[in-house]
Order: C-alpha cells, then sequence, then structure tokens
C-alpha cells in the first residue's frame, strides 16, 4: 500500500483506527506521544509476550493498559482514602461556614471555588469500600476485577496465572501544562511491592508517587474479596493490607516530550528482565523508528492477509501460542 493512499484504506490496531499521522508523530523526535501511541504499543507488546512467550523469561506477567489506569483513578474518587477523607470534609465545612457568611450575597467565584465546587459533586458518589463493591455490575469496581480476571482486555491473561503485573499510568497535564506525562510500575505478587519506573525521576516524584499509592491501597482489598490467594501461588495465603512501593532508578530523559518512548521502552526491556540502563536519551529516537516500522508492518500484514485477532477467551493463558498465525516484526 502506498503511504499516499493510506488514509482511504487504515489499519485497525488495538481497536483503533490509525491515521497516517500516527506514524509521522511517532517518529517525530519532537512530538509528545499520545494516549493512543501508548496503548497500541503495549497492545503490539502485551500481543508479543501472549503469542510468542518462548522468546521471553518463564516468569508470566499480565498488562494492563490506559484505560485500567482511568478506572483506579476513578475508583479512588469513589473510595477515598482516609487521609483523602479528612481533606474533603474539611473543605465541605469551610464552604459550609462560607454560605453562611454570604447568604444572599452573590459572590464573584474564583477558580478554586469552581474546582472545590467539582469536587463537592463527585463527593456525592463517595461511598464505602465493602466487599460487594467488586461484584456490583456495571461499576467501575467490577472492571477493574475483570482485569484481574483476564477479561475485557484483548490479548490480556489472568493474573491468577501470573507472578508480576505491568501497569502503565498517565498523569494529565497539570494548569498552565500541555504535556501528558507516562511511566509504569511493576506489581510483584510474591514481594508484595510495586515497584516504579519513572523517566522524570524527581521532577514528578509527588505526583507519581500519590498515583501509585492509589494501587498499593485498592488492589489488595479487590484481591482479597476474589480469594485471589487461592489461585496464584506467588500471592499466597497471606494477603497485605497495602503494597509497599518502591521507587526504582532509572535513565532519565533530557527533554519534556519522551516519556512515553522511554515507558513503552522500559516496559519492553522488563517483560524480556533487560536491565532498563541499556536504553538511554541517545536511543530515543531510534526506538521510535524501530517501533513505527514494526507497526505499520504488522498493520499492512493484518490487512493484506485478512488476518483478525481471535476473540479473547475468559481467563485465556495463551498455551497454544506456537499454532499462531499472527506475525510481528523484531
Amino acid at each position: 500500500m502506498d503511504a499516499s493512499e493510506y488514509d482511504s484504506n487504515r489499519f485497525r490496531l488495538a481497536g483503533f483506527d490509525i491515521a497516517k499521522s500516527f506514524f509521522t508523530e511517532l517518529m517525530d523526535p519532537d512530538s509528545d506521544l499520545a494516549d493512543e501511541h501508548i496503548d497500541v504499543g503495549i497492545y503490539y507488546l502485551r500481543k508479543k509476550y501472549c503469542y510468542h512467550l518462548p522468546r521471553y523469561p518463564k516468569s508470566r506477567c499480565a498488562v494492563t493498559d490506559l484505560l485500567f489506569d482511568q478506572y483506579m483513578t476513578k475508583l479512588d474518587g469513589i473510595h477515598p482514602s482516609e487521609e483523602k477523607m479528612k481533606i474533603i470534609n474539611k473543605r465541605k465545612q469551610k464552604r459550609m461556614q462560607d454560605q453562611k457568611k454570604s447568604k444572599s450575597k452573590r459572590k464573584r467565584i474564583s477558580k478554586q471555588q469552581a474546582e472545590e465546587e467539582e469536587e463537592e459533586e463527585e463527593e456525592a458518589v463517595i461511598q464505602p469500600l465493602t466487599d460487594f463493591s467488586w461484584f456490583e455490575e456495571e461499576s467501575t469496581n467490577e472492571k477493574v476485577a475483570n482485569y484481574v480476571k483476564g477479561l475485557d482486555l484483548s490479548c490480556g491473561i489472568s493474573w491468577a496465572s501470573a507472578r508480576k503485573v505491568f501497569f502503565p499510568f498517565r498523569l494529565k497535564p497539570r494548569t498552565g501544562q500541555t504535556s501528558t506525562h507516562y511511566f509504569f510500575g511493576i506489581l510483584d505478587f510474591k514481594d508484595k511491592i510495586i515497584y516504579v519506573y519513572d523517566s522524570m525521576g524527581s521532577v514528578t516524584y509527588d505526583r507519581t508517587l500519590e498515583r501509585v499509592r492509589i494501587y498499593a491501597r485498592l488492589i489488595p482489598h479487590c484481591l482479597k474479596c476474589l480469594d485471589f490467594g487461592a489461585h496464584n501461588k506467588f500471592y499466597g495465603e497471606s494477603p497485605v493490607e497495602k503494597f509497599q512501593i518502591m521507587w526504582m532508578k532509572t535513565p532519565q530523559q533530557t527533554n519534556n516530550v519522551d516519556c512515553g518512548i522511554f515507558a513503552l521502552k522500559f516496559i519492553d526491556m522488563r517483560l524480556k528482565k533487560e536491565d532498563v540502563f541499556n536504553f538511554d536519551q541517545s536511543q530515543s529516537l531510534t526506538f521510535r523508528k524501530e517501533l513505527a516500522v514494526n507497526l505499520w508492518a504488522h498493520g499492512k500484514w493484518k490487512k493484506d492477509s485478512g488476518y483478525e485477532t481471535p476473540e479473547e477467551q475468559e481467563g485465556h493463558d495463551y498455551g497454544d501460542f506456537e499454532e499462531t498465525l499472527c506475525e510481528f516484526f523484531d
């Protein structure tokens, strides 16, 4: 297929119709990656891992996506921590006092007050975290539980058969900022630790840690309710209330646009148990081009051959990976 004809006959990868600009932005060293790049890139790595397991070390790993991170962030709003509840209640009391002082006056709403009002709306859906929460149909809780079971994620595996779970994280831009920040973490069921890999280091440390704490607090509760220890030999019969968090030393990016590239490369390397320090900023453009070429070649092969990724089965562990016809280009 000629590139000039592409937009009228797009590839479909990871559930996305891929525009030509997807590839040009991916190869552009001055371009931020978008959520679509991250999820398509992770899908490609997850698919390679599931279908070509002999190329990887023996320990089994599950890999999530940015939608899972979105669910976890939403859950934190529904089931906030005790520390966050204290802040919410304190702000609520302050608002009530302010309302009493200005009963008949119409005040100009500042930006900070507007943000607090948004939090008040979210406060209306705050619920206690109970065992039943994870089984409530069509709820965000159930969607998270389905990831644990290996459902609702193409080329996903049940966490019950895995020792580790890889999580991509997304931090939205703050006011006045334009770039989204991506990093990733690994939950090791045996160690009961979430290992954090962030190419921005101390620059994003506080926000990164705040996000990972959501996972460290909520996932153990979900696993306990699903009786996870009875199904995962690494997790065992001794559940914890919270996972520990360990900040890992990593190569640091030297620009403001390559956090997504570093996150994808780190995921690829850790799936293969390679040292992340074998990658640095000088190799980022090469990896951008390699990933773009591989995704183009894979998309073209699927388009030309008429291949369609089969529907995922419940709890699929991809034991028949050697029989797949799906090709990859390394």
